[in-house]
């Protein structure tokens, strides 16, 4: 019986984002998409202001067709770089 309780407490406190359990994920992710909403919603001056002079765009880079910079920022929070 104790073991049954602790491992339903255990998997419990993943779920709820414990220690990088599912919701834990998804809030990182839902952070990081709110996080690159800001930047990109800057003026281009403002924005090359703080990043060295690059735009949105040449900050976070492009895939093979020139788009997807936003996709790109979300990924990159993610990552943590």
């Amino acid at each position: 019986m104790f073991t049954i309780v602790v491992l339903a407490a255990t998997a419990s406190a993943a779920f709820a984002g414990g220690e990088g359990g599912v919701l834990g994920e998804r809030q990182a992710r839902v952070n990081a998409a709110k996080a690159c909403k800001a930047p990109a919603a800057l003026p281009e001056a403002d924005f090359r202001a703080t990043h060295k002079g690059q735009s949105f765009r040449e900050f976070y880079g492009r895939n093979r067709n020139g788009w997807n910079t936003y996709g790109k920022c979300v990924s990159s929070r993610n990552k943590g770089t």
